[in-house]
Order: C-alpha cells, then sequence, then structure tokens
C-alpha cells in the first residue's frame, strides 16, 4: 500500500493517511463524519522536540504549584487581566507539570483537559472563543503526544483548526 503525506508546517508535524485499494482509498484527505487518520510526529529539521511525560496526573493538584503565575502558565485558559496580579482560580486546564516535576508537557493531563473541555455539564467556565482556542491548542497538543483528537474536540474547534497555515510566497516567479 503506498502512502501520501500532508505536512503542516503550522506546529511541525506530519499526517499520514494510508492508500490501499479499498473503496474511497487515494481520494484527498476529508475531514468530518468517518475521519481516519493517523498522527505520526515527525520534527522540521532544526525543531526541538517536546519533552513528554506519561507521570500518572491524578497526584497533581493546583497546590502542586507554587506559584500563580506558575499554575497560569501551565494552563490553556487563563482569565487574569493583563497586567493584574495572577491568581490559580481565573486559569483553567493544566497540561504541564510544576517546575518542581520538570515542568514538562502531560500525556495524561492533556486527554484530561480534553475530556473536561468537552463536557457539556460541569465542564470548564470559559467564553466560547476561550474554549475553542483552548480546543485547537490541545488538538496541537494530541499531535505532539502522538495521539488522534477526540471528534468532540475537533467539533468545538471548528472547520479552521484542522486546516494547516499557507506557507509560500505571494511573489510570482520569473519566467
Amino acid at each position: 500500500a503506498s502512502s501520501r503525506v500532508y505536512h503542516s508546517s503550522r506546529c511541525g508535524f506530519t499526517s499520514r493517511r494510508e492508500h490501499s485499494s479499498a473503496p474511497g482509498a487515494g481520494r484527498p484527505l476529508r475531514i468530518g463524519r468517518g475521519w481516519k487518520q493517523r498522527f505520526e510526529y515527525r520534527p522540521l529539521e532544526g525543531a526541538v522536540m517536546p519533552d513528554i511525560s506519561n507521570r500518572p496526573w491524578s497526584g497533581v493538584t493546583r497546590a502542586s504549584y507554587p506559584t500563580a503565575a506558575e499554575y497560569c502558565a501551565a494552563c490553556l485558559i487563563d482569565q487574569n487581566p493583563p497586567g493584574d496580579p495572577k491568581t490559580k482560580s481565573r486559569c483553567k486546564l493544566p497540561v504541564y507539570e510544576p517546575q518542581a516535576l520538570g515542568g514538562r508537557l502531560n500525556r495524561n493531563a492533556v486527554r484530561a483537559a480534553a475530556d473536561r473541555l468537552v463536557q457539556a455539564r460541569g465542564g470548564v467556565e470559559a467564553s466560547l472563543a476561550e474554549r475553542q482556542n483552548a480546543a485547537r491548542h490541545l488538538i496541537e497538543l494530541f499531535v505532539a503526544i502522538g495521539d488522534t483528537p477526540p471528534r468532540s474536540l475537533t467539533a468545538l474547534a471548528g472547520p479552521a483548526a484542522l486546516q494547516p497555515r499557507a506557507t509560500g510566497s505571494w511573489e510570482v516567479p520569473d519566467p
């Protein structure tokens, strides 16, 4: 079976869709119902490899972070007004471990944040725009940890999250 590689320079990852003689094979990648895609991490040349932890997330709490600034830096949503002192209660969805534990991206925290973000009741109290931005960031983090993001998360993020940024130039080459 041959494969096509789709590359997104936005986050430096490559996704691969396998093609075979199965019905529908060989068509361009479609996002939506029936979306089957396997993500594979391939850094761009010179890109820094993320350090990913598999430490159980159940032992990490707000109290594990010594300062509010460190906690907010580890979170996807920071509702503190710019210039004001940080408070832990206004930061949501931590995905990075405390600096005392290494400050690394935590695979289990990414999954927990996605589950909490898409909950219908009792989820995150944030505006729709903040939730969509967090969902887009989580999709990139799912790719970084080598997992496929849940459909509910991609639906929340909207169609713009699944389109790679354009790379290239508007300049017209000389003949």
